[in-house]
């Protein structure tokens, strides 16, 4: 394991812009499995990212006034979405406070998306609901 550590003082009023990026896996169980190599690309295509940005597609965050709805928070079994924001296609993901993407069974009704969490660990999460260029992300908690 490697920690690199830089230290440095402020004056009053001063400020300094730090880049920090965090590689994971997406292996379970997790970097035993995973090649120093493999990690390294990753790291390097970010790196390289930061410095030479790809044609960026912009995503417009949705005002606290949105159409969009996704309750009840907390939830036991069941996460609804029901959006009134009209047509695109649509991206659902759901995090886990690590990251990781967690895979959930995913119904539509007449209103929008059911999500079954049953499976789910108690805990936080996030999740993420895109339609065409507009975006929503939540935190909700898992009972």
């Amino acid at each position: 394991m490697l920690f690199l550590h830089n230290y440095f003082t402020l004056n009053s009023g001063a400020s300094q812009k730090i880049a920090l990026a965090l590689i994971t896996t997406n292996h379970v169980p997790g970097c035993p499995y995973t090649s120093f190599d493999s990690i390294k690309v990753v790291a390097d295509t970010a790196w390289a990212n930061y410095h030479n940005p790809p044609a960026q597609t912009y995503v417009t965050t949705l005002p606290t006034t949105s159409t969009i709805q996704i309750y009840p928070n907390p939830v036991f079994n069941q996460l609804y979405i029901v959006n009134n924001y009209s047509a695109g296609e649509e991206y659902i993901a759901i995090y886990n406070m690590l990251g990781q993407k967690v895979n959930l069974p995913i119904t539509k009704n007449g209103t929008g998306d059911i999500i079954d969490v049953n499976s789910l660990p108690t805990a936080m999460y996030y999740i993420v609901y895109r339609k065409d260029n507009v975006q929503k992300t939540e935190k909700f908690l898992k009972e």
